[in-house]
C-alpha cells in the first residue's frame, strides 16, 4: 500500500509538472511510460524480496550450514506438514503424515556426527533392509519400539525417519526413497 501511495504521489508530480509547463499529449505519454517502467521495476523487487526459494522457509534455510533434503514425489496420502518445520544450527526436523493410516514419520537432517559409530548403531536394528538411493546409503529397521530409516549421505548429512508404527514400512521405504537434495 505504502508503494501504491508512492507510485501516486509520483503520477500526481509528473501531471502537475506537466500542467505548469503546459507540455503537449507527446510529452505526458512520454512521462506515463516512465512512470509504468518505474512501477514495474518496483514490482520486479517486491517480488524478489518475497519469494520464498525452495519448499524450506528462510528462517529454517539461515540456521543451517548443511545439505537439506525433502520429498521429491510422495504417493496420495503422504503429505509434509509444513508447520512442523524446525531448525537449530545443528538439526532441522519436519514431519510427514500418511493420512491413510495416520502414521506419522518424523525426518531429522544434522550433520554427520564425527567419530559415531554406526555399525554399532546398525547392530540394533531388528531385521535391517540395506538398499541405496540417489542421495546415500540407507539402513531400515525396527529399532526398540520404533521403524526407523537411517540415510548417511554423500554430501555429509545424516538423515533419520522415525514413526511409532511398525506396519509403516513400506511408507517408510517409499518416503526414504523419494528424498532428494534441496538447493540452498
Amino acid at each position: 500500500m505504502n508503494e501504491n501511495m508512492r507510485e501516486l504521489a509520483v503520477i500526481q508530480q509528473l501531471r502537475a509538472f506537466a500542467a505548469k509547463k503546459h507540455l503537449g499529449k507527446k510529452s505526458l505519454l512520454i512521462d506515463g511510460m516512465l512512470v509504468l517502467i518505474v512501477a514495474i521495476f518496483i514490482a520486479g523487487f517486491w517480488v524478489a524480496a518475497h519469494r520464498d526459494s525452495g519448499p524450506f522457509p528462510k528462517t529454517v534455510r539461515t540456521k543451517v550450514s548443511f545439505a537439506l533434503y525433502y520429498p521429491a514425489k510422495l504417493s496420495a496420502g503422504l503429505q509434509v506438514d509444513k508447520s512442523s518445520m524446525s531448525a537449530t544450527s545443528q538439526v532441522v526436523t519436519y514431519q510427514v503424515t500418511d493420512k491413510a493410516s495416520s502414521s506419522h514419520f518424523v525426518v531429522s537432517i544434522q550433520p554427520e556426527p564425527a567419530g559415531f559409530d554406526f555399525q554399532s548403531f546398525y547392530e540394533q536394528f531388528f531385521n535391517p533392509d540395506k538398499f541405496s538411493t540417489e542421495i546415500g546409503d540407507v539402513e531400515v529397521g525396527n529399532v526398540s519400539v520404533n521403524l526407523m530409516s537411517s540415510i548417511r549421505t554423500k554430501e555429509g548429512c545424516w538423515i533419520i525417519i522415525n514413526t511409532t508404527n511398525q506396519q509403516a514400512k513400506p511408507k517408510l521405504v517409499e518416503l526414504t526413497r523419494s528424498l532428494a537434495l534441496v538447493k540452498n
